[in-house]
C-alpha cells in the first residue's frame, strides 16, 4: 500500500511536466548548484585544542618494540630517511609501502601533516581507514577498499577528500596547484564533518557518510598497475590534536552547506546542513508542509510529496530550519530552493551511411547523426557538460562521446541498454553493459559484460584523444539484444577516471543500479527517454517511477530476488546446452525441484528450449522474430 501511495504521489509530481523532446537535459541553466562555502564554519587552527600524538620520523624503528608505527613492506619497495628528519616512501610498479599507526583515533581531531607527495601514476592515500588490501593480489593497497575511512585520496593525478561510512562514500574534488613542495595538510574530523585546508587555505569538505568510530592513521604509496612511475611521499611530521568544542552557551550556527540558498533541487537530491554548536535537536519544515526531525550529521533528501495546489515545476519552496541545543537556546534560518523534476527525452535519427568505429567522429557521422549536450553528474556533486553524438542504422545503434576527462590509465567509457525495458540496468537481467577505455588504458577497461557476454559477438567500440579531448566511439547491434526494439530501449552513459564516476542519468546507489525510463520508437526515430526520478522504498531499495511491462520481459513475478532461480537463470544462459542431472548436480538440488523451477522460466518467456531431459538455450536472429534454437 505505501508503494502505491508513493507512486501516486510521483505520477502526480510528473503529470505536469510537459516532455521536451528537443533538450536532453532540464532547466539547468546554472548548472548543478555547487557546494556552499564554510568559511562561516571558522578556521580549523582556531578549533585546535591540545596535542593527543606527535611523530617527527627522525629515523625511528618503524615497526619495532615501542614504535607506534606498523611497517608494511610488499615486493620491497623504496624506504628512506632524507637528513635522518624525513621519511621518504616510494611506489613502484606492482610494490608497496604503508604506514599504520598502533593506536586508533576517532571523530573530534584534528590532524596536521607536513608532507609532500607526487601527484602521479602510483596512488597515495593520507588519513585513516580500516581496511586496504586486495584479497586477490595482495600487493595492491587502496584506500577505497575500506568500509570506513577519512583520507585525503591521490590516483591517476586527480586529488580528493573522501569519507566512508559502513561503505559508503562522499566524494570532494580539491583543486590545488602542484603538490611536490611541502606543505601544511590539516585535516578536521568531527561527528558531522570532515573538512580540509592546505597551507591554511579551505579546500575541500564533505559532511555526508562520515564515520563515528575510531580508526587507524594510515599512509599508503602503491604501485598499483604495471604501468605507473615511481611516485613519492615523504613526511616530516604529523601531530593531532583535540577539536575543541564550544564550551560557553552560545546560539547554534545554522550553515547549508549544500547546496546553495536559491538553486534547482531534485527529488532524492541530499541537502547538506551543518550545526555550529552543541545542537541536540533540529528540526525543518518545507513550506506548507509538516515539520520533521533531522538527526547527526543533519543530512536529508528532497522530498517528492509538494503540498498545495497543482503545482508547476520548477516551485519554489522555503525551507525553515530551526537548531536547538540542550540549555533551550533556539536558531532559526530560512532558505528558499527550486524544486524540479528530471525529465529526459531526445531523439535518435537513422543514419543512411555505416558508421566507422575508429575513435573518431567524421564528418558524415556528425551530419548523419544527432547532437546532444548532456549533463553527467559527477561523484563529488558537481554537473559537467558532456556532447553526445547519437544514431541508428538498420539494425544497431551508434554512440560517441566526447569526454572534458583527460586521457589516462583509469579513463574510461561505459554504455548501458536496459535491454528488457524495465527501467533499471541489472547484471541479473539480459541487460548490456559495454566498457571502452582510453588509449593509454589500453584494453584494461575494455568489456562486454552482463549475463548474456556470449550473445554479443558483434558488439564495436574505441577511442581516441585529440588535442585534449577522448572520443569514445559504441556500435551496439540491437537485433542482439533478443528483444522487440518497437518496444524502447533506455540507456545510460558513464565516465570515470581515477576511480571516480560521471553519470547520465544520475546514479542513485553503490553498485549497477540506473533508473531508465522506456520510450517506443517509429520507423524513422528512436526516441530515448531516461526519468531521473526512482521511489526509495528502503534504505536499500529502489524502484523505477514508470514500469513499463512486456510479455517478452524474463522476469519471474513470483519469486523476483530468489536466490536459487536467479542461478539456475545464469547457470542456463552461461551454457548452449545442460542436462537435467548436471545442472542439478551444480545446483545441488533434487532433480525435480530444478525440472520446476526451470519449466516456470519456460512459460514466462525465458529463453530456453527443452530437448528430452536437455535444456538448449535460444536467441532471436537477425531480422526473425522467431526463436532458434542455437
Amino acid at each position: 500500500m505505501r508503494r502505491l501511495v508513493l507512486l501516486a504521489i510521483a505520477v502526480f509530481l510528473l503529470a505536469s511536466i510537459p516532455v521536451s523532446s528537443t533538450s536532453p537535459h532540464s532547466e539547468t541553466s546554472t548548472g548543478y548548484p555547487r557546494i556552499a562555502s564554510a568559511e562561516s564554519l571558522g578556521a580549523i587552527s582556531e578549533s585546535r585544542g591540545q596535542l593527543i600524538f606527535t611523530e617527527q620520523f627522525q629515523s625511528s624503528p618503524l615497526g619495532y618494540n615501542s614504535s607506534e608505527w606498523n611497517l608494511i613492506e610488499i615486493n620491497n619497495p623504496s624506504l628512506a630517511w632524507n637528513d635522518g628528519e624525513i621519511l621518504d616512501m616510494w611506489g613502484e610498479q606492482l610494490k608497496t609501502v604503508l604506514l599504520r599507526s598502533t593506536r586508533d583515533f576517532g571523530p573530534g581531531i584534528i590532524a596536521e601533516i607536513n608532507a609532500s607527495f607526487t601527484q602521479g601514476t602510483c596512488y597515495s592515500c593520507i588519513g585513516w581507514c580500516d581496511e586496504w588490501q586486495d584479497d586477490e593480489s595482495d600487493w595492491i593497497a587502496n584506500g577505497r577498499l575500506c568500509q570506513n575511512g577519512v583520507f585525503i585520496d591521490c590516483w591517476d593525478g586527480g586529488l580528493f577528500l573522501v569519507s566512508y561510512a559502513d561503505g559508503e562514500r562522499t566524494v570532494a574534488s580539491v583543486e590545488t596547484g602542484d603538490m611536490n613542495g611541502w606543505h601544511i595538510l590539516r585535516i578536521e574530523w568531527t561527528e558531522t564533518i570532515v573538512r580540509l585546508e592546505i597551507d591554511t587555505t579551505l579546500v575541500a569538505f564533505v559532511s555526508r557518510t562520515v564515520p563515528q568510530s575510531p580508526l587507524t592513521m594510515t599512509f599508503i604509496v602503491s604501485g598499483h598497475h604495471n604501468q605507473v612511475e615511481p611516485c613519492r611521499l615523504s613526511l616530516e611530521s604529523v601531530d593531532i590534536y583535540e577539536f575543541e568544542r564550544e564550551s560557553k552557551s552560545t546560539d547554534p550556527e545554522i550553515v547549508l552547506l549544500s547546496p546553495g540558498n536559491n538553486s534547482i533541487v531534485y527529488p532524492l537530491d541530499i541537502l547538506d546542513l551543518e550545526v555550529r554548536g552543541a545542537a541536540t535537536n533540529l528540526s525543518c519544515s518545507w513550506e506548507k508542509g509538516p515539520s520533521f526531525k533531522v538527526d547527526s550529521p543533519w543530512d536529508f533528501e528532497v522530498p517528492f510529496l509538494i503540498y498545495g495546489e497543482e503545482t508547476i515545476f520548477p516551485v519554489s519552496l522555503r525551507l525553515t530550519v530551526h537548531a536547538t541545543n540542550s540549555e533551550g537556546h533556539q536558531t532559526t534560518a530560512v532558505y528558499t530552493l527550486r524544486i524540479n523534476v528530471r525529465e529526459y527525452e531526445f531523439g535518435v535519427w537513422f543514419m543512411p551511411i555505416q558508421p566507422v568505429i575508429d575513435g573518431s567522429v567524421d564528418e558524415n557521422e556528425a551530419t548523419q547523426a544527432k547532437q546532444y549536450e548532456f549533463d553527467f553528474r559527477s561523484e563529488c556533486g558537481e554537473e559537467v557538460l558532456v556532447n553526445v553524438t547519437a544514431g541508428f542504422t538498420s539494425d544497431s545503434l551508434y554512440i560517441a562521446i566526447e569526454s572534458p576527462i583527460p586521457d589516462s590509465y583509469h579513463s574510461r567509457a561505459v554504455l548501458f541498454l536496459d535491454a528488457n525495458a524495465d527501467g533499471l540496468w541489472s547484471i541479473q537481467t539480459q541487460d548490456l553493459g559495454v566498457s571502452q577505455a582510453s588509449p593509454s588504458a589500453g584494453s584494461t577497461y575494455t568489456s562486454v559484460f552482463g549475463v548474456y557476454n556470449s550473445l554479443f559477438p558483434n558488439v564495436v567500440s574505441a577511442s581516441s584523444e585529440t588535442n585534449g579531448v577522448l572520443i569514445y566511439e559504441f556500435l551496439i547491434p540491437v537485433s542482439d539484444l533478443n528483444v522487440n526494439t518497437r518496444e524502447g530501449i533506455a540507456l545510460g552513459l558513464q565516465l570515470a577516471h581515477g576511480g571516480y564516476n560521471l553519470d547520465f542519468p544520475d546514479k542513485y546507489s553503490l553498485g549497477l543500479v540506473y533508473n531508465l525510463g522506456v520510450s517506443a520508437p517509429n520507423p524513422n526515430i528512436w526516441r530515448f527517454a531516461l526519468l531521473g526520478i526512482v521511489l526509495s522504498l528502503t534504505g536499500a531499495s529502489y524502484s523505477v517511477l514508470f514500469y513499463k511491462s512486456r510479455k517478452d520481459t524474463y522476469y519471474h513475478e513470483r519469486e523476483p530476488y530468489d536466490e536459487s532461480l536467479q542461478r539456475i537463470k545464469i547457470l542456463l544462459l552461461s551454457y548452449d546446452r545442460m542436462g537435467l542431472s548436471r545442472l542439478s548436480r551444480m545446483m545441488n538440488m533434487e532433480s525435480h525441484a530444478v525440472e520446476t523451477l526451470v519449466e516456470e522460466l519456460i512459460a514466462s518467456g525465458f529463453p530456453v528450449y527443452r530437448v528430452n531431459s536437455e535444456f538448449v538455450r535460444s536467441v532471436k536472429s537477425s531480422g526473425n522474430n522467431d526463436s532458434q534454437v542455437l
